[in-house]
């Protein structure tokens, strides 16, 4: 058994609430992020570094959220093979 499969056993459901939670407190400077753009876009500024930092921060939270469902997945996959 691969280390991450064990892992994914150890790893509580609560652990994954607080993932949630996480994921969910990221999307807030992510949206602060989109409005700082729209502001600067409207007020005729140079947005382009606001919006390479907007794709990296996008592209960070689908990395977690897809290392988290790929945990997820081998965790419920372990313990289906336990049963």
């Amino acid at each position: 058994m691969p280390a991450r499969s064990f892992d994914a056993m150890a790893f509580s459901e609560s652990g994954f609430d607080w993932v949630d939670q996480r994921i969910a407190r990221a999307r807030k400077p992510l949206e602060k992020q989109r409005e700082t753009i729209e502001i600067l876009a409207v007020g005729g500024h140079y947005a382009t570094d606001a919006e390479v930092l907007f794709k990296v921060m996008c592209r960070t939270l689908e990395d977690f959220e897809k290392d988290t469902r790929a945990i997820e997945d081998e965790m419920f996959a372990a313990r289906a093979d336990r049963t």
